[in-house]
């Protein structure tokens, strides 16, 4: 049957024989055996670009098939490039054991295979030939020395790469209540698109900074990245540092035509903050908007976690929303929080197992301050280095200085990061300048309001009459909802919408998700309730219906009256 296969097609058409004898192979399972050793390997090569699906590979195998390797001198191009980038790397404490007295370690300079191959090209003269990059990915280090593919990787080059984990989630009373406000934001924006933008806010994990000639890994482990053979590579073996950086991502949506399209491209903007003197704030993440975010549209949708930085029932979050409002000169703001332990739903979440990428294998330590190492010998946490100030004004400077650099280096790494093609985009950290600016911006409803309350956060936030009257005008507040919309009025504080006439009439508030009354457990479609009268609470918030239930016990007195009453009860027994 075989015979008769490649001579029936081998005549019809210019198929090469080796793809019929694959084609044969495949179709029918036949495992027999090639007629000789030179057909034996014409197949094995022909199973190797098939199974990569990768049309270059074609060309590398053929121009080194029997003659001088052509490629030779890029790969001694890229042994000198993990030989002079090997220092700067970090081990992850573990190592793989392949042969006796070798062994195969974490390289962390360059994020991936592809990142490894364009760095190598930038060092490389115009007279080198360049392979193609699944050509150079057969050249690494087997992941898996026991298994059938590795046969088909040569090690020449030792390095191997691998993956992580993910983590688990927690069910919350309001997590069905909040994905319907989330997605009722995004039917919102599709449905004025042209005139709305939709930033995901997140903070990450602290990454840690080592003291001078002290330096740690910037991340726990967990991730496995490319690796280097024959070398170890160290940092300090503890986790505990005095000093962290905090990555704020940033990500713009690019708003899909329906509902259908995706939510999850657009643009990320990464920013690093000193914990001890650049604190996260929800005045800092928006004045940061201010300076880094481009104001294209007059209709702002936010979506972020409900951390003290970020909740919508927190007076000073609510004030530094409606300063960003009035100094972005927006027609609407509405900003939507996650519940409790959901920050997972965010699609800025998406953005963090990108910037894990960059991080895995970095090793990170701050420059030494000018004049103040003594003090910071004796100053064990954030909150004894804030303390330092009052004594030692120059202390705040000479830190943010002293981490600047370790700063400048995570900005280039994040730089050479990409969601879905779109390199990330990191900025600075707001200054307190721009901070306190924003701040000033509440003067225009308020001449008296003192704007220190939003920058200082040991004080407490009072607003006047005067604001507490826009607040009634303009904003709906709501358990996971804060919105802002301009009233319209041309004399008002506000200011004139710049929004066409005709669609700032259909400009409403979310509407509150409201339960189906023809499906269980489901809530209406936002078409259905967009534009109706919101009433004074939110009647179908769980967790709300159940503290009122907790309540409604039918005494007509406390039940704590009757507990204190029965503890001055005796009760006699007699026999």
């Amino acid at each position: 049957m075989r015979r008769t296969f490649l001579d029936t097609f081998g005549r019809v058409s210019a198929v090469n024989p080796a793809l019929l004898r694959n084609m044969f192979k495949t179709l029918t399972g036949d495992v027999s055996s090639a007629a000789n050793t030179h057909e034996a390997e014409i197949d094995a090569r022909l199973a190797q670009f098939i199974d990569d699906e990768d049309e270059t590979l074609v060309w590398d195998l053929r121009v080194n098939n029997g003659r001088p390797e052509t490629y030779l001198p890029f790969l001694e191009r890229c042994q000198q490039y993990l030989a002079s980038c090997v220092e700067t790397s970090v081990s992850d404490r573990r190592h793989d054991d392949v042969i006796e007295g070798e062994v195969v370690t974490h390289m962390a300079t360059a994020l991936n295979a592809t990142d490894f191959y364009d760095q190598v090209i930038k060092t490389c003269p115009p007279d080198i030939a360049i392979p193609s990059l699944q050509w150079l990915r057969w050249q690494f280090w087997p992941r898996h020395p026991g298994s059938a593919a590795s046969k088909r990787y040569t090690g020449r080059i030792r390095v191997k790469y691998m993956i992580m984990a993910r983590q688990m989630r927690e069910n919350h009373i309001d997590q069905y209540y909040a994905s319907a406000m989330f997605r009722y934001q995004k039917e919102f924006c599709v449905r004025f698109h042209n005139y709305t933008s939709l930033i995901c806010q997140d903070d990450k994990h602290t990454i840690k900074v080592g003291e001078p000639g002290l330096p740690v890994s910037a991340v726990e482990r967990g991730k496995q990245v490319l690796v280097a053979k024959d070398q170890t590579f160290e940092v300090a073996d503890h986790d505990f540092t005095k000093f962290s950086l905090s990555p704020s991502v940033s990500f713009k949506v690019e708003i899909p035509d329906s509902m259908m399209g995706s939510f999850y491209r657009g643009v990320v903007y990464v920013g690093l903050k000193e914990n001890a003197f650049e604190a996260s704030s929800c005045l800092r993440h928006l004045a940061e908007y201010s300076a880094t975010v481009p104001r294209d549209n007059p209709i702002e949708c936010h979506y972020h976690d409900g951390g003290p930085d970020h909740n919508v029932r927190h007076m000073r979050n609510k004030l530094a929303n409606i300063a960003y409002f009035l100094d972005r000169n927006l027609d609407a703001l509405s900003s939507v929080q996650t519940p409790h332990k959901h920050s997972w739903k965010n699609p800025a979440e998406r953005c963090m197992s990108i910037l894990n990428i960059g991080l895995q294998g970095v090793g990170l330590m701050r420059q030494k301050t000018a004049s103040c190492e003594d003090k910071l010998k004796n100053a064990g946490n954030l909150g004894a280095i804030r303390n330092l100030e009052s004594i030692l004004p120059q202390i705040r400077q000479e830190v943010l200085d002293a981490v600047q650099p370790v700063k400048d280096l995570l900005g280039d790494v994040f730089s050479r990061l990409k969601l879905k093609d779109e390199p990330l985009r990191p900025f600075q950290a707001a200054s307190r300048d721009d901070i306190s600016a924003l701040a000033q911006t509440l003067t225009r409803i308020d001449p008296d309001f003192d704007a220190s309350v939003l920058t200082d956060s040991k004080k407490t936030v009072k607003p006047g009459r005067l604001i507490l009257d826009f607040i009634k005008k303009h904003c709906l507040e709501r358990h996971y909802m804060f919105s802002i919309k301009r009233c319209g009025d041309a004399d008002c504080v506000c200011g004139k919408p710049s929004l066409p006439e005709e669609i700032f009439h259909d400009l409403h508030h979310l509407p509150d998700p409201t339960a189906s009354p023809t499906e269980a457990d489901k809530y209406m479609n936002f078409q259905e309730i967009y534009g109706k009268k919101h009433t004074d609470e939110e009647l179908f918030l769980p967790s709300k219906i159940h503290r009122r239930g907790e309540k409604n016990h039918g005494m007509p007195f406390p039940p704590s009256s009757q507990y204190a009453k029965n503890t001055k009860s005796v009760i006699q027994v007699c026999s």
